[in-house]
C-alpha cells in the first residue's frame, strides 16, 4: 500500500510555475479599461469584467447590489462627466502565489469632490484565462485629520433635523 501510495504521488507533476509579472500586468491592463469604462459610464465593458456572483458595495451603508443591480445603476447615469477621477498613489495589486486570485486596492478623488479621497477595494478571480471582478468595494477614506471635521459636521446637521 505505501508504495502504491508513493507512485501516485510521485507521478503527479507539480503546476507550472506562475508568472506574477504577468498576471499583475494584466491586473493593471483591467483596471484601466474598467476605469475608462466607469468614467463613460460604458455599463456594457463593466459588465463584461462582473462576476455573475458578484457583491459590489457602493459608498451608503444600504448600497450592496449583485451584478445585475449594479447595472442598473449605471445605465441611469445621465451625464457620466461626473465620474471624472484623479488617481493618486500606487494601485496596489496582490497576486496569489497560485495566480487564481487577486486582490487591487486603488485610490482617487472624483472631479466634483476633490478634497474627498475614495477607495476602491476589489477581490478578483481567475476563471481560465480571463480575470473576473467577485467583489468590489467603494469607500470615502477622509484623512484621519478631518474626521473630528466631519464628526462635528454631521452632528450639526442632525441637530437642525
Amino acid at each position: 500500500f505505501v508504495s502504491i501510495l508513493f507512485i501516485l504521488t510521485a507521478c503527479q507533476q507539480a503546476p507550472p510555475p506562475v508568472d506574477i509579472e504577468s498576471e499583475t500586468a494584466a491586473l493593471e491592463q483591467l483596471h484601466k479599461t474598467f476605469g475608462e469604462a466607469f468614467i463613460n459610464s460604458d455599463v456594457e465593458t463593466m459588465a463584461s469584467y462582473l462576476d455573475e456572483n458578484s457583491l459590489l458595495c457602493g459608498t451608503d451603508p444600504g448600497e450592496f447590489m449583485n451584478k445585475e443591480e449594479f447595472i442598473k445603476v449605471y445605465e441611469r447615469i445621465e451625464d457620466p462627466g461626473v465620474f471624472g477621477m484623479e488617481f493618486f498613489g500606487d494601485r496596489v495589486i496582490k497576486v496569489a502565489p497560485d495566480g487564481r486570485s487577486a486582490i487591487v486596492v486603488e485610490q482617487f478623488t472624483l472631479v466634483y469632490m476633490p478634497n474627498v479621497p475614495v477607495r476602491n477595494v476589489y477581490s478578483l478571480n481567475k476563471t481560465e484565462d480571463k480575470w473576473m471582478i467577485s467583489f468590489l468595494s467603494c469607500a470615502l477614506v477622509p484623512k484621519n485629520e478631518d474626521i473630528m471635521k466631519i464628526a462635528t459636521a454631521t452632528q450639526v446637521e442632525q441637530e437642525v433635523e
